[in-house]
């Protein structure tokens, strides 16, 4: 699916995690974001809702091959930044060398040692090494408290120079994980430490942490979920945090409808302080197109207010409500292409 580069332009980030205006990021639970509230005003509206709507960067790629990623099958990284979520999703194979390793030692509740080292891609392009717990060696397919700790060093992969590390934990997964018919689920915790990667022209780094879910159902639909407890990252200088966060889309495979529903807290260093927000109004297009309907409700200091509301595919408008009154004053007419460019 290639609906999302043009959706909101470019990342999952990942967890891709470059907002619109410098650098993206994603993070969730009760931690506090760094900067205070700032006030929405007319002057900065458009800014304000760029840098929420690149948020959604995080979500990209999860759409882009989806499941395919976890069956070793490669995805295509959106292009205008780095896709956190997307390599997630690329490497959740690496629950099959893990395995292999477990079944060698046949152990219950093994612990991957000595660590797996090897090439990145069998390039010689660097070393990813590999540790953790297989919860039971003894299944041939994952299992509920698999952990696998992959750690990265000057790793390259599809141009990208990785290092640093990712906690892969899985959650929950149903019977028809192996085969992908649907119904299917997976549910996989990651945590990201001091990771970094350089694709040439610029250098993304992030850390903190995210839940992705991947859901195949009977009637044709996709579901994809991103949430987390924390995750910063930092792009061109600019870092971005995104707290409280839930990014939902479904797809269908069929009739190339999507949705996407979004909500949390919004910290950038870019803005100079953070906003809250959610679509009040469920976001919907189709195939590769911007959506075509949708509202995203965007809070800042003092009750002050910017209102995204979907005209069409192509057209937006942007009221204000500057003073936190509850009346939006002020319409701003604006285009999908501008809020991502």
């Amino acid at each position: 699916m290639e609906y999302l580069k043009t959706l909101w332009v470019s990342v999952f980030v990942v967890i891709a995690l470059v907002a619109c205006g410098g650098g993206g990021g994603l993070a969730g639970g009760g931690e506090p974001l760094p900067g205070a509230a700032i006030n929405i005003t007319e002057a900065n509206a458009v800014p304000v809702t760029a840098a929420v709507v690149g948020s959604v960067e995080v979500v990209q790629g999860l759409s882009e091959g989806g499941t395919g990623a976890i069956i070793g099958v490669a995805t295509e990284t959106a292009g205008g930044g780095f896709n956190m979520a997307d390599f997630v999703l690329q490497q959740l194979d690496r629950f099959t060398v893990v395995r292999e390793q477990a079944l060698v030692n046949s152990a219950v509740g093994v612990a991957i040692d000595p660590p797996i080292s090897g090439d990145c891609d069998n390039l010689n392009l660097g070393t990813i090494t590999i540790t953790g717990d297989v919860a039971d060696p003894t299944l041939n397919s994952i299992a509920v408290g698999d952990n696998v700790v992959l750690t990265m060093t000057n790793c390259e992969m599809d141009g990208l120079v990785a290092n640093g590390g990712f906690t892969l934990t899985v959650v929950a997964f149903s019977d028809n994980i192996d085969t992908f018919i649907p119904p299917y689920s997976l549910t996989v915790d990651v945590v990201v430490t001091d990771f970094t990667v350089n694709d040439g022209l610029s250098t993304f780094s992030g850390d903190g942490d995210m839940t992705l879910t991947l859901a195949g159902n009977a009637d044709g639909t996709r579901d994809m979920i991103a949430t987390g407890t924390q995750l910063t990252a930092t792009e061109a200088g600019f870092t971005t945090v995104l707290a409280n966060y839930l990014y939902e889309l479904t797809e269908n495979v069929f009739t190339l409808d999507y949705s996407l529903d979004m909500s949390g807290e919004l910290d950038s260093s870019a803005l100079g302080g953070s906003v809250m927000f959610n679509s009040t109004t469920t976001f919907a297009g189709f195939g590769e197109g911007y959506p075509g309907a949708g509202v995203l409700l965007i809070t800042g200091a003092d009750g002050s207010q910017c209102r995204l509301r979907t005209i069409d595919a192509v057209n937006v408008e942007i009221d204000v409500d500057a003073d936190g009154d509850g009346v939006f004053e002020t319409t701003i007419n604006d285009t999908w292409a501008n809020l991502t460019a």
